[in-house]
């Protein structure tokens, strides 16, 4: 999983440079993480902008939503946003990339 955010996360920074989220359309769709039932789907909006959210499979076909999560131009950045039931009283939390940022890190 985290080599998975640390791709998208350069990907995303990589077009930020244009400010631009045309770049991220190829997200558009369901993706599985590997050995595990457990999914992210993105959809692309009439705007250009990205939303989703991830889930588990449960036995039985159910779903079970983990976050909700979108890619979004907020006063011309791109922004990462998420939304966990459990977590931050169901307050949205946004992460902002900066083009003056030129170094991205993720432990």
């Amino acid at each position: 999983m985290k080599i998975w955010l640390a791709i998208t996360t350069f990907i995303v920074f990589h077009f930020h440079i244009k400010n631009d989220l045309s770049g991220l359309e190829f997200l558009n769709g369901t993706w599985k993480v590997e050995d595990k039932e457990h999914y992210e789907i993105w959809e692309i909006g009439e705007n250009g902008e990205l939303s989703g959210y991830t889930c588990n499979l449960l036995v039985g076909g159910s779903k079970d939503t983990v976050e909700t999560i979108a890619r979004k131009i907020r006063d011309n950045q791109i922004s990462y946003e998420t939304t966990v039931p459990n977590q931050n009283d169901r307050q949205n939390c946004s992460v902002y990339f900066k083009p003056e940022n030129k170094i991205l890190l993720l432990i």
